[in-house]
């Protein structure tokens, strides 16, 4: 049997396929645990899903606490004597006692992680695998232009929300906060495509297009965010924190959460004096 150990805070959930994939090379059952407190874990929950781990949540008591990292040690010895080979995913080099004492026991250990992990954990493991990170923007990219291409109205318009349900097909750990953002519309926008919001109700859509040849000083003109001096990344949203008008109290706390408390604060006086 080979284990299976991941360090949910120190490992992205875009490199499950690639950790699965070194284990399947060993043709042995394979028996997965993850290691994280609540948030990390629900980064995780749609490989956890896929790939039927199991998950082990950790509870901090004070910041600071490696608690999660302990859990996995523990979780290493209960499975010692049934497995005959570790992968720790981790670039975290305080696993480096785990791997010599597995070793001791005459255990196979693959550490898996980051290009940056430290070298001293790299030369702990039995050997050590590093995780590719490709481009993942590239390939969201080309994933978002394709569906917009199969679901485009006649001025190129696609509703988000089916292409939302694509990309959670088609990347099972897919969500925006892998990619540094809140929701997906400014992700989107961030890959180079315009969003427009429609009501249809109460309810408020969002659509998306490919953006149109215009020159950058033109969007900037006809953009009033743009002109008053926010990045395209901070307007794309500002516009999502927006569509919850005109419950301005609610765009209000959006945009805290977003930018924080005091640039929140000040980032919803200007774009309410521009959008109205």
């Amino acid at each position: 049997m080979i284990a299976i150990l991941i360090d949910a805070e120190n490992v992205n959930p875009i490199f499950a396929e690639q950790i699965f994939a070194r284990a399947e090379e060993f043709h042995e059952e394979v028996r997965a645990g993850i290691y994280g407190t609540a948030p990390a874990l629900a980064n995780w929950a749609p490989a956890i899903l896929k790939y039927a781990i199991d998950s082990h949540l950790t509870i901090c008591a004070s910041k600071g606490k490696n608690t999660s990292d302990i859990a996995l040690v523990i979780g290493a010895m209960d499975l010692l004597p049934e497995a005959s080979g570790f992968l720790i995913c981790s670039s975290d080099s305080d696993f480096s006692a785990l791997a010599l004492r597995l070793r001791r026991e005459h255990k196979h250990v693959i550490g898996l992680g980051t290009s940056k992990a430290n070298p001293l954990w790299m030369q702990a493991c039995s050997e050590f695998v590093t995780l590719v990170e490709r481009d993942e923007k590239a390939e969201l990219r080309a994933i978002v232009a394709e569906e917009i291409e199969k679901h485009k109205d006649e001025h190129g318009w696609a509703y988000l929300g089916d292409i939302t349900i694509t990309l959670k097909k088609t990347i099972p750990a897919f969500s925006p906060a892998n990619y540094g953002f809140r929701s997906v519309t400014p992700l989107v926008v961030s890959l180079g495509f315009e969003a427009e919001k429609r009501r249809n109700g109460q309810n408020v859509l969002m659509y998306v297009r490919e953006k149109q040849n215009t020159a950058p000083e033109e969007n900037a003109a006809a953009d009033p965010l743009l002109q008053a001096g926010f990045t395209p990344d901070e307007a794309a949203e500002i516009r999502e924190c927006f569509t919850l008008a005109p419950d301005m109290r609610k765009v209000f706390n959006a945009m805290r959460r977003q930018f924080g408390s005091v640039q929140g604060k000040d980032y919803y006086n200007r774009a309410k004096a521009l959008l109205g």
